[in-house]
């Protein structure tokens, strides 16, 4: 076999050539009656080497859409006459097993341990509670395996993929404001309503853009402008400046999208503040879309899927248990909203990028600030832990003002969810921490949504109707307080403790679905509880005291903050676990005006 000389070129211009580097499928193009068609066939099947297909049972390729009984034997036998898969002898697997390379972790002794680092050509596993390192090793690797051969690197590049939201390209981010999101797109007018400002993709494509002006537009349509205007157009996956004039009516064609919300979903959300960077996508820009009916979105709405994101994080097999929702319109729903959110690969530079964008919603306390590298980072999910009278609810009762301040005082410029499940919020808190910022206390509270919860399932459905409000108008914060206070009362004993988790589990998952699809801040509190079972944790331990919800809670909480009793009104919070903060610990007080910095004198004391 031989690969074309432009093949050819661009792996090696990508480094793929050399000991173990993988035979692409083209090279069986022409052999043996395969024609072009067949390899593009196999390649959207999903197989891209011949590596691949040589490893492949022939049923498997027979599923693969126009690919027969016939035409998958003949890519069988012309790919084992390139893949050695018979006998060989050990001193060849030795001589080959000599070639694999170690990826060096970072820690001489961890290197040793594993007799070099991390082996190629296998798979590793690494596990543990959390706070264990793991993210920690997986972050190290990640820039470990781009080092030459000769510092214990695999000259190459890495593929990672993140479940759990904990992915953070620099170790503590600075905390940074951002400037609030300008649309001015006012002299602009289309012949029908096919012009939206589609924020997520200017966010992600140009993230540093201030103030961005983008065309999004319903394939192809003239654009008419009253006077010269700058916007930036979506063709493919650049953004391309234009100036329009007045003079002449332009056309502008978007290659990349097909979707356009109407003018009165539009001006709702930009009434209430439904735009600019990370702003969700109502789902109402599917219909008419890929035979997608005004019933079907209803349909979906009424499932508790109100933003094209949230259909796009779902599994297919969630969707069609909706009732009237076929897996064939299951699958065009999906299809459709992959389109729109951006879920593959992407550099690490991008993501650093969309990280600057994220803000942080201040405490109260500069010294809890300090720690927090900002505040309480939106996007994720913080759960705060400690015993009675350390100030968990107090701390949500000052987040819930400082969320609604402006972007350069520490704030969201958004609203508050609270949802209360052991009845401890207190508006009157609400009002001397709003007095202390200089808001008006009436706004102040009727910007915060409160709910109490009766029961762990009410308290999952409120986060159904959560979502439904997100859509509406703009939230910077979600609170729980206790986010585990109804699961110790509705499940008792160990006889229920796995459908407590299970319960659990789905709660969490729905919080961050909420945290990842409006880019909101996630609070919740939890309780401890001592543990009375000895064990040799508890003689080194001086203080066996852990939170509730074990490990569903524990890996699902991005950040974890321990609090303590200090003294007199001061309080001590611990970074317990995170994936970008070291573990420190500060002084904060709280105040007759919400969380605040101790006086000099309790800091003398302490």
């Amino acid at each position: 076999m031989a690969v074309d000389d432009e093949t050819q070129n661009e792996y090696e211009e990508n480094g793929l050539t050399g000991p173990g580097a993988p035979t692409p499928l083209s090279a069986l193009e022409g052999v043996n009656g395969l024609t072009a068609r067949d390899i593009k066939l196999v390649i959207e099947g999903g197989y891209h080497t011949i590596e691949s297909v040589a490893y492949t049972p022939k049923r498997l390729l027979e599923q693969i859409k126009g690919i027969s009984e016939q035409k998958a034997t003949k890519i069988l036998a012309e790919a084992s006459k390139i893949v050695p898969m018979g006998f060989t002898t050990a001193t060849e697997m030795h001589a080959r097993r000599t070639d694999l390379i170690c990826i060096t972790t970072g820690s001489k002794q961890l290197d040793t341990l594993l007799a070099g680092g991390i082996e190629t050509g296998s798979i590793t596993e690494i596990f543990g509670e959390f706070r264990t390192g793991k993210s920690q090793i997986c972050h190290t690797l990640a820039v470990t395996c781009q080092l030459p051969f000769d510092m214990g690197g695999g000259e190459g590049k890495c593929l990672y993929i993140d479940t759990e939201g904990t992915f953070r390209p620099i170790r503590r981010d600075p905390p940074r404001r951002v400037k609030p999101y300008v649309n001015d797109i006012s002299s602009i007018d289309t012949k029908f309503p096919a012009l939206y400002t589609h924020q997520n993709l200017i966010s992600d494509l140009n993230p540093c853009c201030q103030e961005p002006r983008c065309a999004y537009l319903n394939d192809t349509c003239d654009i008419l402008v009253s006077l010269e205007v700058e916007v930036e157009v979506l063709v493919g996956l650049k953004l391309t400046r234009r100036v329009l004039s007045p003079l002449d009516s332009s056309t502008i064609t978007c290659q990349l999208a097909t979707m356009a919300v109407d003018d009165e979903t539009q001006n709702e959300y930009e009434e209430n503040g439904l735009t600019g960077p990370g702003a969700p996508t109502p789902l109402s820009a599917l219909e008419g879309v890929n035979g997608l009916t005004a019933r079907d979105i209803k349909l979906v709405i009424e499932g508790g899927y109100h933003t094209i994101e949230s259909v796009a994080y779902t599994p297919k097999r969630l969707l069609e248990q909706i009732k009237g929702i076929s897996e064939q319109k299951a699958t065009k729903i999906l299809a459709e909203a992959s389109k729109i959110v951006p879920m593959g690969f992407t550099t690490a530079t991008e993501m650093h990028a969309r990280r600057t964008d994220l803000i942080c919603i201040t405490t109260g306390s500069k010294q809890l600030d300090t720690l927090l590298a900002g505040g309480i980072e939106t996007g994720s999910i913080t759960e705060i832990f400690g015993e009675f009278r350390t100030g968990k609810s107090q701390i949500c009762h000052t987040l819930a003002v400082t969320c609604q301040l402006p972007f350069d005082m520490g704030g969201g410029e958004g609203k508050c969810l609270y949802i209360d499940t052991e009845g401890t919020f207190r508006p009157i808190r609400l009002l001397s921490v709003a007095q202390r910022y200089g808001l008006v206390g009436e706004e102040v509270l009727d910007n915060i949504a409160y709910a109490r919860a009766y029961n762990s399932d009410h308290q999952l459905q409120l986060l159904n109707q959560a979502s439904q409000m997100m859509c509406e108008t703009r939230f910077s914060l979600l609170i729980v307080d206790s986010a585990t206070a109804l699961y110790r009362t509705d499940f008792s004993g160990r006889g229920e403790l796995s459908n407590r988790q299970i319960h659990l589990a789905k709660f969490m998952r729905a919080l961050r679905r909420l945290a990842d699809e409006f880019g909101i801040a996630v609070v919740i509190t939890n309780q401890v509880v001592a543990q009375v079972d000895g064990g040799p944790s508890a003689m080194f331990n001086p203080d066996p005291k852990k939170p509730i919800g074990g490990n569903i809670i524990a890996h699902a909480s991005t950040t974890r903050l321990s609090l303590k009793k200090g003294r007199g009104e001061t309080r001590i919070c611990k970074i317990y676990d995170s994936p970008c903060l070291p573990e420190s610990d500060c002084l904060f007080a709280i105040g007759e005006d919400g969380i605040g910095d101790p006086s000099p004198k309790d800091l003398e004391k302490d």
